[in-house]
């Protein structure tokens, strides 16, 4: 394995763990109960409100289940199972489509949303307590380095 080949292992590995980490750590920082019932969900409903959200914020008024189903290629069936789930934990809102009876939108609902700003801050605080002890040159290049690979990952 040459140097390259080496660093990308080494790269992927660490956002892996990083990611891990942060997923974890909500049992051992106190974070608030939402944030560890948001941890709990399966990785595909996780998703479906990763998705919903994205969506609702070119589409406010919801996303029709056809178009999640497609998004995220599983069975119109499937994606309606994901939902019902959801729906009936709280964690989305099922309305009638106003240009389509037959249609349903989906959106997040309030406690999806509040959990989502909770989430931010409490990451945010953890993020920063645990950067203060670099200097802004290091976080620079590490931010600069996220960002450029995310991009290429796009």
């Amino acid at each position: 394995m040459n140097g390259v080949d080496m660093e990308a292992k080494d790269i992927w590995l660490q956002i892996f763990e990083i990611s891990e980490a942060m997923h974890s750590i909500c049992d051992r920082l106190h974070a608030p109960d939402q944030v560890k019932e948001y941890y709990s969900l399966t990785l595909v409903q996780a998703k479906v409100i990763k998705l919903v959200s994205k969506l609702t914020k070119e589409s406010p008024e919801g996303i029709s289940l056809k178009t999640l189903s497609e998004i995220l290629n599983i069975s119109a069936a499937s994606t309606s199972e994901q939902i019902n789930t959801l729906v009936n934990r709280g964690w989305l809102m099922r309305n009638r489509n106003p240009e389509d009876r037959r249609s349903v939108l989906i959106k997040l609902s309030t406690k999806t949303n509040n959990t989502i700003n909770k989430i931010h801050e409490f990451f945010d605080a953890m993020t920063t307590e645990i950067l203060k002890d670099f200097d802004s040159k290091s976080i620079n290049q590490v931010t600069d380095f996220l960002n450029k690979f995310f991009n290429k990952l796009q």
